[in-house]
């Protein structure tokens, strides 16, 4: 499974999940034009490259269980339901250009 994360439409960041760890790789050739269009770099500035929980930037994204409930029919596996919540709102908010996708 592969995240992808985008600013205007602007792929930036892949997550990809191997067994039970995230991958992380940011496009640092989409890096000046994210910048250029009012991205906050900072909030990649800490991502790690290797981690046993998703970057605090996707995870941030994400609403409380019972939010995602309303939003999807099934909250039993965890997973699936995030899957699902961001395959039907690309985890979109009205105050921002931030958006993700999901490869499985």
């Amino acid at each position: 499974m592969k995240f992808n994360v985008y600013w205007k439409e602007i792929k930036f960041l892949e997550v990809e999940k191997i067994d039970e760890m995230y991958y992380s790789t940011v496009i640092g050739k989409n890096i000046s034009k994210i910048k250029q269009s009012g991205f906050p770099v900072t909030f990649i500035s800490n991502i790690k490259s290797m981690d046993k929980e998703l970057p605090k930037l996707i995870q941030s994204r994400l609403p409380k269980a019972d939010y995602m409930g309303e939003k999807i029919k099934d909250t039993t596996n965890i997973e699936k339901a995030i899957i699902d919540y961001i395959n039907q709102t690309k985890c979109k908010r009205v105050t921002d250009f931030i958006s993700m996708e999901i490869e499985e």
